[in-house]
């Protein structure tokens, strides 16, 4: 059965499982046996999968195909196994009832928040992880294998190599996936070796020697840190050249609409169309937009969002040329610009006093009031006695005075 007829939709195209989630694995599975989660290999499914669903209200939401061989195959005695140990607070018939098309049913588990952080596991990557477990355990070859089968699937498979190597302790296998003792390990590696999920099984019964195996090339792609089952097409070549002050101008309007920086994606795509069957990465987009920054028609920031900014060449070509001043007519000293110290022309000596005019040398020279100048002084020859002195201080006494009467 295909996972979309399961409710699962099929991995990302190009997605591998990270290395760390073989950690991770043994963090959770640790954690749920010191816990006593369940007496079962069914009891310890469930709450392996009630742990992945953890929401931040301390809750797990359940619907009836979660208990359907298509998903884990779990039975309902595995729910009231934990309801009765009071590790989960919910009713078998609530979640009876949660049928396709009815709301899910929330069930609280307070015990799950102490159990993250006693794991140390980020809520950051729990969701790519929940779906990883959850396809490994659809898988078509697991596809009706009981509870205890499937945990050792998992276990097995974060433990193998890139290659599909390993070998598992009988113990620690029996002690993570809740058997009654050791010697179940041998028969349930035996069954994953019929069901086709291991490929080669050496169960080494010697007391040092512990069972080695290698998995099938049609489950090595669950490895973690394992190449992707499909790769990613190549994204098509970006090519901007010759359009970066058209690329700062939408950047620029991106920002007078929007009132911040537009993303490096929004506005490449604008130019450029964009493979839809190869999105481009932020690496990409960097790489084809980099000889437009090297121009300074556009900035780019070195944050996750890789926002674009206009660059110091389109605001030099915004700017109108500058007016040259004139050569005769210097441009006036800006106020903040320092002072040049320019020769200056040396002052002229003060002119001597030219007789007759006055002492700084713009008018004539104005007599003195009560006092008698040269040019007023009568002459000798002219001086009548009967003429009072100082007469001629008064304008034009002279003109009148001095001139000859002719007879009459």
């Amino acid at each position: 059965m295909a996972e979309q007829e399961r409710g699962l939709g099929p991995a990302p195209t190009g997605w591998s499982p990270p290395a760390r989630y073989t950690t991770t694995v043994d963090l959770i599975l640790k954690a749920l046996a010191d816990a006593h989660a369940g007496a079962s290999a069914e009891a310890r499914l469930l709450a392996l999968v009630a742990m992945l669903r953890h929401r931040t209200d301390n809750t797990v939401r359940f619907i009836a195909e979660d208990f359907s061989a298509d998903r884990a195959g779990l039975c309902e005695s595995a729910l009231e196994e934990l309801i009765r140990g009071a590790w989960i607070h919910t009713s078998v018939a609530a979640v009876r009832a949660a049928t396709i098309g009815a709301p899910a049913a929330v069930c609280p588990v307070p015990a799950l928040a102490l159990l993250w952080q006693k794991t140390g596991v980020g809520r950051h990557y729990r969701k790519p992880f929940n779906g990883w477990v959850q396809r490994l355990f659809a898988d078509e070859m697991l596809y009706g294998q009981p509870a205890g089968v499937r945990l050792a699937a998992l276990h097995l498979t974060a433990h193998s190599s890139v290659s599909g190597r390993g070998h598992v302790n009988r113990r620690t296998l029996a002690v993570l996936c809740r058997f009654s003792a050791p010697a179940v390990a041998d028969s349930v590696l035996a069954r994953l070796k019929d069901a086709g999920w291991l490929d080669t099984l050496h169960l080494n019964t010697g007391w040092d020697a512990p069972p080695s195996y290698r998995l099938a090339p049609q489950v090595r792609h669950y490895i973690p840190g394992s190449a992707p089952l499909t790769t990613r097409p190549a994204p098509a070549p970006v090519s901007l050249t010759g359009r970066g002050a058209d690329l700062a101008a939408a950047a620029q309007t991106f920002y007078q609409r929007h009132h911040h920086a537009a993303p490096l994606r929004h506005v490449v795509t604008a130019f450029c169309p964009e493979n839809p069957d190869a999105p481009w990465c932020t690496g990409t987009l960097r790489s084809a937009a980099q000889e437009l920054v090297d121009e300074g028609w556009i900035e780019i920031s070195s944050d996750i969002w890789a926002s674009v900014r206009p660059g110091p060449a389109y605001w030099q070509a915004l700017r109108p040329a500058p007016i040259q001043p004139s050569p005769s007519r210097p441009s006036a000293r800006h106020a903040l610009s320092p002072r040049l110290d320019h020769p200056r022309p040396p002052r002229r000596p003060p002119s001597e006093a030219v007789p007759g005019l006055s002492p700084n040398g713009r008018g004539p020279q104005l007599p003195l009031r009560g006092t008698l100048s040269a040019t007023s002084r009568p002459h000798d020859k002219l001086h009548d006695p009967s003429r009072p002195p100082g007469i001629y201080t008064i304008p034009g006494a002279r003109e009148i005075l001095d001139t000859p009467q002719r007879p009459r």
